[in-house]
């Protein structure tokens, strides 16, 4: 298996603070300033706990709350470079309004996937990475192997730290149409599919002044095109 084979899914960036109580009176002001920056995201929600906004073609959003600030950029939205840009002027933006000095923990996610035939293949497959042993015979009452695997390893150096969940899974996708349409039917699609959840995070806080986002989410992609294959023994 090659690290080529996983298709980049999301990426998802957010920081943590101490409630900004300034978000109530200054909720207008951020909203329009956001606005401003974005005119290709249209505003979902706007209270003074919470401005939030959606992309017009769906592939990202971003909000700004009383405890954080967090962005998400679907697959086929936009590179990490586009989400680290973004990610900067959005955090600019919110620091600036709402004073934030602070932060409780930053983190920066890359989720990659595998398209599998079954949830058994994903997971024979996971198991032949080597980063389990799973003992032969007989367990918990049954002579099958595992249904699923869900692997989560953990290091913290300093100011940084990694979380990694690599994980076989059935993602279940359900559509029912509204009551009064009665010429669609309710489907149900199944995916299996092989996940690596890769975080960077601050395993302690930081100042305001020390983030960088665009330079956070570049050290992401670091990681990932390279320790991540490297852990995982792919070619």
């Amino acid at each position: 298996m090659r690290f080529a084979e996983f298709e980049l899914d999301r990426v998802i960036f957010e920081a943590k603070y101490k409630r900004a109580f300034r978000l109530w009176d200054s909720a207008g002001a951020v909203a329009l300033a956001l606005m401003e920056a974005f005119p290709n995201s249209e505003n979902v929600e706007a209270n003074p706990s919470k401005i939030a906004f959606v992309s017009k073609d769906r592939n990202s959003d971003f909000a700004v709350e009383l405890e954080r600030v967090g962005l998400t950029f679907i697959k086929g939205s936009s590179t990490m470079e586009d989400a680290g840009d973004m990610a900067q002027k959005v955090i600019q933006i919110a620091f600036k309004n709402l004073q934030i000095t602070e932060l409780e923990r930053v983190g920066a996610r890359a989720i990659f996937t595998k398209k599998e035939k079954s949830l058994t293949d994903a997971t024979k497959k996971v198991e032949e990475m080597g980063l389990v042993r799973i003992p032969e015979g007989s367990h918990f009452g049954t002579d099958k192997p595992p249904t699923s695997l869900d692997l989560r390893f953990r290091w913290e150096d300093g100011p940084r730290g990694v979380n990694l969940n690599v994980r076989s899974e059935l993602l279940r996708i359900e559509f029912t149409p509204p009551r009064e349409i009665d010429d669609v039917e309710a489907t149900i699609e199944e995916r299996p599919r092989i996940v690596l959840d890769v975080d960077y995070f601050t395993p302690k806080p930081i100042t305001a002044a020390q983030l960088s986002p665009r330079d956070w989410i570049t050290s992401l992609r670091g990681i990932t095109n390279r320790d991540v294959p490297r852990f995982l023994g792919f070619l």
